[in-house]
């Protein structure tokens, strides 16, 4: 009789831990194989907006990042800070100054469309500190264009803080200066 019982209480235990063991495989599936999937999901997305960045796909690449950003929050790198957020940064940067480029090619004279280069070199500012002088000239240059020269002056201010040498853009900011002063002064002259 305490044969049986002990026999007894060994078929409950190993039952207990066959229903325990099946919920564990259960709970695992539901929780892990989503997460598989979301990782493969993840890295595709990433794989895309890298793809663009390598290109020269700036433009596509920094909405790419963003759209993948939007969709994994939870996507860091080591230091904490969102996955490839450097390669947004120079994206901005390599956008702004084609856009620069593509500016001075067609010989613009509208002032909101150079304060779009302003706009993206801001952008690229927010992720890391501009990366040389020809970005800093090109900001320079499009603040004068879009007629705003103490920005002008703020930004070489800040290239010469990092060390760059300014004195091609000092010079451009002062001419523009005064032919801008020449300007005002020949419209107050005119009846």
């Amino acid at each position: 009789m305490a044969g049986s019982k002990a026999k007894g209480a060994w078929y409950v235990v190993k039952l207990v831990f066959d229903v325990a063991l099946v919920i564990a495989v259960i709970v695992a599936a539901i929780v892990f194989i989503p997460r598989g999937s979301r990782t493969k999901d993840m890295t595709e997305k990433l794989n895309q907006a890298r793809s663009l960045y390598s290109g020269g796909q700036w433009r596509q690449a920094i909405d790419a990042y963003e759209s993948f950003w939007a969709l994994y929050p939870e996507s860091k790198d080591p230091a904490g800070k969102k996955t490839d957020w450097e390669n947004v940064g120079r994206a901005w940067e390599q956008y702004a100054h084609q856009t620069y480029n593509q500016l001075l090619e067609e010989q613009c004279k509208d002032p909101a469309e150079w304060e779009k280069v302003v706009e993206y070199y801001g952008k690229a500012a927010d992720y890391a500190p501009l990366s040389d002088i020809m970005c800093f000239g090109d900001l320079v240059d499009a603040h004068v264009q879009a007629g705003d020269l103490v920005k002008a002056k703020e930004a070489i201010e800040a290239a010469k803080a990092r060390g760059f040498n300014m004195k091609v853009w000092e010079k451009m900011v002062e001419k523009a200066g005064i032919k801008a002063k020449k300007a005002a002064a020949q419209e107050k002259a005119k009846p």
